[in-house]
C-alpha cells in the first residue's frame, strides 16, 4: 500500500485554498489541482509498504509523537517550486507553527527507521496545484504578490495520522489508517 504521514487542515483553511485555486484557474494555468478532501500538510512520504511493516511504522511513530504538545499553525502567503520562474507545484506557505512543525517531521523521520524512506528535507508547505505546462508564468507572480499576505488561517495541529493513498485515473484516494494524538 502507498502511504504517507499527514496533518490535516480545516474546512475553513481548504475552502480559503480553493479560492487560491480559482484565482489560478481564472488566469488560464493548466493544472492538476488538489482535491478538497485531499488537501493537507506531508510530514513523510512512506511510498508502498507492506501490512506487516505498518505496525513496526506505527510503533515508531507513537515513540516519535510522544511528549509532543498540540500547536498552532497559521497558513500565509503562496509560492511554487522548484521556483517562481520555473514552477511545478504551487503551494501555500505555512508561517506560524513552522518550527514546531519541522521538529515534529524531524522526530517521525528519525524513528521510522524500517527502510531508507524519501530523505528530502521537510519543507512545511500545502499543495494546492500541479502545473501540466509553464504557461502565464507572469499571472502566476501576480498571484503570489496578491497572496503573499492573505491568510488562510489557523488550526491547531492535535494528531498525526498515517494516510493511505490508491492511484486511480481520476486522481488519488486518501484513507486515513491510523491516528496518533499529540498532548
Amino acid at each position: 500500500m502507498r502511504t504517507f504521514i499527514a496533518v490535516e487542515l480545516s474546512e475553513e483553511q481548504k475552502n480559503k485554498l480553493l479560492e487560491l485555486q480559482q484565482a489560478i484557474k481564472k488566469v488560464g494555468m493548466q493544472a492538476k489541482f488538489v482535491e478538497k478532501e485531499n488537501i493537507h500538510i506531508t510530514l513523510k512520504f512512506l511510498g508502498e509498504i507492506e501490512q506487516k511493516d505498518l505496525d513496526i511504522i506505527k510503533d515508531s511513530i507513537e515513540e516519535a509523537v510522544q511528549g509532543i504538545k498540540s500547536f498552532q499553525i497559521s497558513i500565509k502567503g503562496v509560492g511554487a517550486f522548484p521556483s517562481l520562474a520555473r514552477p511545478r507545484v504551487i503551494w501555500a506557505d505555512v508561517e506560524d507553527g513552522k518550527d514546531e512543525l519541522i521538529e515534529l517531521a524531524n522526530r517521525i523521520d528519525e524513528k521510522v527507521v524500517l527502510r531508507e524512506f524519501d530523505k528530502k528535507p521537510f519543507s512545511p508547505h500545502i499543495t494546492v496545484a500541479r502545473l501540466k505546462t509553464p504557461k502565464h508564468i507572469a499571472a502566476l507572480a501576480e498571484i503570489e504578490r496578491d497572496y503573499e499576505e492573505f491568510e488562510f488561517g489557523k488550526i491547531t495541529v492535535s494528531e498525526v495520522k498515517i494516510k493511505e493513498s490508491e492511484l486511480t485515473p481520476k486522481g488519488p484516494i486518501y484513507r486515513d489508517l491510523i491516528f496518533f494524538g499529540l498532548e
